[in-house]
Order: C-alpha cells, then structure tokens, then sequence
C-alpha cells in the first residue's frame, strides 16, 4: 500500500485515474445516470454492445464516426429510450439528443463517448492469447464466450446478463478471483499509466547517463 501512495505522489495524473476508476464502481451500484456529451446515459450492458454493433455503429466497428452514428448511441443509451412510436416522454428526450449532438462538433461528442465507453469497459477480464486460430474465433460469439462463465457457475442466466451493467458484471467475475486467490492481481487504466511513466524514467536516466 505505502509503494501505490507513494505512486500517486509522483506519477502525474495517477492519483485522478485511480479516483476515476473506484467512483466508477462504485457508482454501477446506484441508479445514477452518467452525463455525456450533454445527454442522460444508464451504465452500458451487453445488450447496448449488441445491437450496436449489429447495427454497424461506429463506436464498436472501430472507424471513425459520423453525427449518425453518434445519436445512435446517446439515443441507445438514453434511461428513456423507447421503440414504440408516440411516447411524449420518448419523443422529447430523443429531441433533446438531437439538439446536442447538432450543435456539438463530431470530435468534442465522440471523445465523450469513447471515454465513456472505455469507463464501463474498464475493469473487463484482461486479453488472453490462445493458439486457436481465426475459425475457432468465428465460431463462437464474443456474448457467448462473455457469459459462459457466469452461466457456467448458476450466477447469472444469459437472458439476464444482456441486461446487467458491465461493470458489475467485471466487479463480479474480479470478486469471483478473489474468493480463489487474495492476491489475484487485475489489470487496470491507471496501471498503463504507471507503466508509461516508468518508460519515461528510464528513458530520461539513459538520456542523462549518455550526457
């Protein structure tokens, strides 16, 4: 505990990150909404991740994206987004999006929403490399592979994990890993930014060393 202190006295930024990170959590237990980009946004789940991508919206396509593709997502998101046609309450909050994302710049709202979307996938169970190739990949879908543990233990059916926030979903699965091992470690944003800095370090003492 005295080395992540003394971490966050001198890597710039850390002790705001780690901040960021703790009130995220917290926060996925609340029903309070997040403001982005001017707009009202629930915690995103699976089913949001789904149907965006399905649709080809940019934010999980991985190109860049247009004022279209932008509404789309701060619509999704919005605690009053409804399919059925003639809902005041639907029809004024879906106006109110418009006019945020028409009198916004395409970089300012997607910066937003990319910061967002990185927030409630932040504490997602690290990458791992298997030797299985791309047909193994291809044949089974991201959502399954997500869910398999949480249906595999009885916690959560996967109709039910559509539609569970995503980050209680990783609060969950790291609670999990600690039932196991105490000392499970995870890897974080703030942890990128404490490897970053260590880079930075060691390139300026090579520097001062050869001058």
């Amino acid at each position: 505990m005295d080395a992540l202190v003394n971490l966050e006295a001198v890597v710039p930024g850390l002790a705001e990150v780690l901040n960021r990170e703790r009130i995220a959590r917290a926060r996925v237990f609340s029903d309070i909404p997040w403001t982005v980009a001017g707009c009202e946004l629930i915690h995103m789940t699976p089913r949001h991740r789904l149907e965006l991508q399905m649709v080809g919206n940019s934010f999980f396509r991985g190109s860049y994206p247009t004022k279209a593709d932008i509404f789309q997502f701060l619509w999704r998101l919005n605690p009053r987004f409804t399919r059925r046609a003639g809902s005041v309450r639907g029809w004024m909050a879906k106006r109110h999006v418009a006019k945020e994302v028409k009198r916004r710049t395409v970089l300012e709202l997607a910066i937003e929403i990319q910061e967002f979307k990185e927030t409630m996938l932040q504490d997602m169970p690290e990458a791992t490399t298997g030797s299985g190739g791309s047909a193994s990949k291809n044949a089974v879908h991201w959502l399954a592979a997500e869910s398999y543990f949480y249906a595999t233990h009885g916690l959560i059916p996967v109709k039910d994990y559509l539609d569970t926030p995503y980050l209680q979903l990783q609060q969950l699965f790291r609670a999990h890993r600690m039932t196991l091992d105490q000392d499970a470690q995870f890897i974080n944003k703030s942890d990128q930014l404490v490897r970053d800095w260590h880079l930075s370090m060691m390139r300026q003492t090579r520097h001062e060393s050869r001058n």
